[in-house]
């Protein structure tokens, strides 16, 4: 929840700049005070699942999305990028209001988790400190992982570090500790952007004994990864032209489309985040909108790579977004062939394809929108 508010209020330096400043922070402070209030729950599994709680966030979720709402005349006079991000965002947030308020909690906290992807490993480009959320401190919240949490969406980096870190030298949860594993990995790739003190804080945890072997074989390779990374030139230049993108798509992007497993571990690993980031950072450098359906493209192959889930995945938001955003462009096509795929290999199991009612309706629409490309 708090991931996905983050995408507008962390645009609150960015319009500044256009009018209507004081309505937009009107309602970026408004939706801050609804995401406070809902904090409690975001951080705590048994709270947010609890139907005694049911009406408190069902309200707080009600209030965010009118407010998103409202921000559209705002957003439409920023770069293309920022339009979108307010569109999707607010789409993520009505159909996650749908699913929390039909009794699917538990769906609905994984379309939160799987919507934080898409604000985070955008907003870590810029490495900047928090400006919002200072009020609430460690006994705020029940364990260091939470708060620890807490941070590295608020964007207190080095707050976050130091907790990840406590809650690895004492935690045997596996589960949470690969999770914190992976969130220093991020830091120190996207953020830092140092592989040396990513190597360094990495060795320091193959000492804990808590950490399993699985867990402790998948830092060994983030080390490997983080060593090659400054071998790599690819990874150290930014894009700055369409061609550099195009270059990095063909070289590490298209090869995931013959890859089986599709998704990436190991080595690989730190590779496609620093992959991820240098075309997030392009896709808000205000492209040429023929260019926007192919990053989208890409980013949902970065993306299903890195974080793929069968329940729900940020993947097809992307892919979903070019479809109907981005229809009359050839590109768009691709998008459409893989949401297809996506959605075919989700519904199949041992008694065949099953695909919703529901999703079969949106297939034939999309279907449409693509035709004429064929």
């Amino acid at each position: 929840m708090l991931k996905i508010i983050l995408f507008c209020l962390l645009l609150l330096p960015l319009m500044a700049k256009e009018k209507g400043v004081k309505q937009i922070n009107y309602k970026m402070s408004k939706i801050g005070k609804d995401m406070q209030s809902l904090l409690p729950y975001v951080f705590n599994k048994k709270k947010f699942t609890d139907n005694k709680n049911k009406a408190v966030i069902s309200s707080g979720l009600k209030n965010i999305i009118e407010d998103l709402k409202d921000t559209k005349t705002h957003f439409e006079k920023m770069p293309i990028t920022y339009q979108l991000g307010q569109e999707v965002i607010l789409e993520h947030m009505q159909d996650t209001e749908k699913m929390y308020n039909g009794g699917n909690q538990e769906f609905a906290a994984l379309m939160l988790k799987a919507g934080a992807n898409l604000c985070m490993h955008c907003h870590m480009q810029d490495a900047n400190k928090r400006k919002l959320f200072h009020g609430l401190k460690r006994n705020a919240f029940e364990n260091d992982y939470d708060y620890a949490e807490y941070n590295y969406m608020t964007r207190n980096y080095e707050e976050a570090l130091k907790y990840y870190n406590q809650f690895i030298s004492q935690t045997s949860d596996q589960k949470e500790l690969n999770t914190a594993l992976r969130r220093k990995l991020n830091i120190y790739s996207v953020v830092k952007k140092s592989p040396a003190q990513g190597v360094f804080s990495f060795e320091k945890d193959l000492e804990n004994k808590n950490i399993s072997k699985l867990n402790k074989e998948h830092i060994h390779q983030w080390i490997k990864g983080l060593n090659n990374w400054r071998k790599e030139d690819v990874l150290k230049n930014k894009l700055d032209s369409w061609s550099d993108v195009k270059a990095l798509a063909a070289k590490f992007l298209y090869p995931l489309k013959d890859r089986s497993p599709f998704y990436v571990e190991g080595v690989d690993t730190v590779t496609y985040i620093r992959l991820r980031s240098m075309i997030d950072d392009y896709f808000f450098k205000n492209p040429s909108p023929e260019h926007v359906p192919e990053l989208l493209y890409w980013l949902s192959l970065s993306e299903k790579a890195l974080n793929y889930s069968i329940f729900y995945s940020m993947s097809n938001t992307y892919l979903k977004t070019c479809i109907k955003k981005f229809h009359k462009y050839p590109e768009s096509k691709n998008c459409y062939d893989e949401y297809v795929e996506n959605i075919t290999f989700s519904y199949t199991g041992s008694g065949g394809t099953s695909i919703p009612e529901d999703i079969q309706m949106e297939l034939k629409e999309f279907e449409k929108l693509i035709k004429p490309l064929k």
